[in-house]
């Protein structure tokens, strides 16, 4: 079906619209991650601290491969789903 030009570009612009609030949504989220990650890598490097001041190793790798194992389920497969 065949637009005017008026048309296509108000149909452009409803788009452009509904892709920068979704942009704006992910930029919201993001900062949201950050922050919680360097909450997660400040109380990592205290459980770190805390382990050796104790005689333990730097790394728990049964930990480590528990918690990848975690992420890895529930964020399931790698990228984004094709379409």
């Amino acid at each position: 079906m065949y637009q005017s030009l008026e048309e296509n570009t108000e149909t452009h612009l409803h788009g452009a619209g509904v892709i920068d609030d979704l942009r704006t949504s992910i930029d919201e989220i993001d900062a949201q991650l950050i922050e919680l990650i360097n909450s997660r890598k400040g109380a990592s490097r205290k459980i770190q601290e805390h382990r050796v001041a104790n005689g333990g190793a730097r790394v728990d790798t049964s930990r480590e491969n528990k918690i990848l194992q975690k992420y890895s389920e529930g964020l399931g497969g790698e990228g984004t789903p094709s379409l």
